[in-house]
C-alpha cells in the first residue's frame, strides 16, 4: 500500500530505456528510476524493458491529515492566468496542470527520501478538490499586475502573507504560492514579481520557470531530460546554470 498519488520506481535493466506506463526513462549504468501516476484503489503499473514486460500491482490509499499544503496561484486584479512564455489570453487548466504535477513530484520525492534514510515513507498532504485531486486556488489581489511588479520579493511576501493567513488557517495549512505576475526585462536582465521566500505558513515563488515544468507525470521525462541551456540575454533563466 502506498499513500501518495505518484510513486518513484527504481530497478535494474539491461536495456537503454525503461517505459513506465508508456513514459520512457533512460537506464544508466544498468539502473533506472521513473514515476508512476496512481488512482485510489488497486493499480496495475506496466514496466517495459525491451521485449520484457512486468506488471506491478500497487494499492493507493490517499493519506488523510488535518495538516495540509494548499497550492495557490496569485494574480493581479487585471491579469489572466498566464506566465512567461504563455499567450496573454491565459489558460487556467495549463497553469493548474503544471503546478499540480510539480507538487506531486515533490510529494513523492519527500516520501522516497524518508524511506531511503530508513524512516517511514511519510510526506506532506495536499489540499484536495471535490474530485479528490490536488486543489489549486487562483487568487486575485486588489493591486494590478504592474503594481505588483514594482515591489521586491520582501514587499510581495509582506503583502501576501497576512492576506493568505486570513483566508486559510495557518494552524493547519501551509501555503505554496506562485505569482502569475512574474515577468522578465530583457534590457536589464531582471525579473519582476519574482522571489523564493518561505517562513511561517507561506512559501512564495515567482512563476518564471513554470513554462519548463511538465504538464503531467507522463510528461516528466521530456521536461527533466531537456538539456538545453536558457539564454538570459533572451529570456528569464532561473536554472542556477543547471
Amino acid at each position: 500500500m502506498v499513500r501518495t498519488s505518484v510513486v518513484i520506481l527504481r530497478g535494474k535493466a539491461d536495456t537503454a530505456t525503461v517505459a513506465i506506463n508508456g513514459a520512457v526513462y533512460p537506464a544508466v549504468g544498468g539502473q533506472f528510476a521513473g514515476l508512476a501516476q496512481l488512482h485510489p484503489g488497486a493499480n496495475t503499473v506496466l514496466l517495459a524493458s525491451g521485449t520484457a514486460i512486468k506488471e506491478l500491482k500497487l494499492r493507493y490509499v490517499p493519506a488523510r491529515s488535518r495538516q495540509r499544503v494548499q497550492l495557490v496561484y496569485i494574480l493581479g486584479q487585471d491579469e489572466k492566468p498566464t506566465y512567461i512564455g504563455q499567450t496573454a489570453v491565459g489558460n487556467e487548466a495549463d497553469v493548474r496542470d503544471r503546478i499540480v504535477t510539480m507538487a506531486q513530484v515533490l510529494q513523492a520525492f519527500t516520501a522516497q527520501s524518508f524511506a531511503d534514510d530508513g524512516y517511514a515513507a511519510k510526506t506532506f498532504t495536499l489540499a484536495t478538490d471535490s474530485q479528490g485531486g490536488p486543489k489549486v486556488d487562483f487568487i486575485r489581489m486588489p493591486e494590478s499586475g504592474d503594481d505588483l511588479r514594482r515591489l521586491d520579493g520582501g514587499q510581495l511576501y509582506g503583502l501576501f502573507s497576512p492576506r493568505l493567513d486570513a483566508r486559510y488557517n495557518p494552524e493547519t495549512t501551509k501555503i505554496l504560492a506562485m505569482m502569475g505576475s512574474t515577468r522578465y526585462d530583457v534590457a536589464t536582465r531582471t525579473a519582476q514579481a519574482h522571489t523564493a521566500l518561505g517562513g511561517g505558513s507561506l512559501a512564495l515563488f515567482g512563476s518564471g520557470a513554470l513554462r519548463f515544468l511538465p504538464t503531467s507525470i507522463a510528461d516528466v521525462p521530456r521536461a527533466f531530460l531537456d538539456g538545453r541551456y536558457v539564454d538570459s540575454k533572451v529570456e528569464f533563466d532561473d536554472s542556477g546554470n543547471r
